[in-house]
């Protein structure tokens, strides 16, 4: 289990309580507040690559969150 959890998230840990499994994931939220329109630039950063935008550079770190999701033991 822990090497299919493994492929789908970038970290995986085991707590007492819980497998844990961390990922980076677009934020659609974060891209629109710096100004990028849903569409093709959406798809370049959530599969990692920069878009420009009036100008300015827009990275894919900065349109990723981190996401934890908890699996009960």
């Amino acid at each position: 289990w822990f090497d299919l959890l493994g492929e789908r998230f970038d970290e995986v840990g085991v707590e007492a309580d819980a497998i844990v499994g961390v990922e980076a994931a677009f934020s659609p939220e974060r891209a629109r507040s710096l100004g990028v329109e849903p569409g093709p630039d959406f798809g370049r950063l959530a599969e990692g690559e920069a878009v420009t935008v009036d100008g300015r550079e827009v990275s894919p770190a900065e349109v990723h969150e981190r996401r934890t999701v908890r699996y009960p033991r």
